[in-house]
């Protein structure tokens, strides 16, 4: 909470996950990066779009890993 007093864009791209569709948004570490868990894959490659147009190179899409 603090990190997101300091800088309100977190906040701010933390709600743009869930509103996009996120099951829920998180903080890793102290701020350096911001993620979102998706049920669908649909509203998770939605919501990269929408983010990507918007912050650019810095929004990346995953997939997990199931060997």
């Amino acid at each position: 909470m603090v990190t997101i007093n300091r800088y309100p864009g977190i906040g701010e791209i933390k709600k743009e996950l869930k509103k996009g569709g996120a099951a829920t948004s998180l903080m890793s570490g102290s701020g350096p990066t911001v993620f979102g868990l998706f049920f669908s894959e649909e509203d998770a490659e939605r919501s990269f779009m929408k983010l990507r147009n918007k912050y650019g190179g810095n929004v990346f899409l995953a997939r997990p890993y199931i060997p």
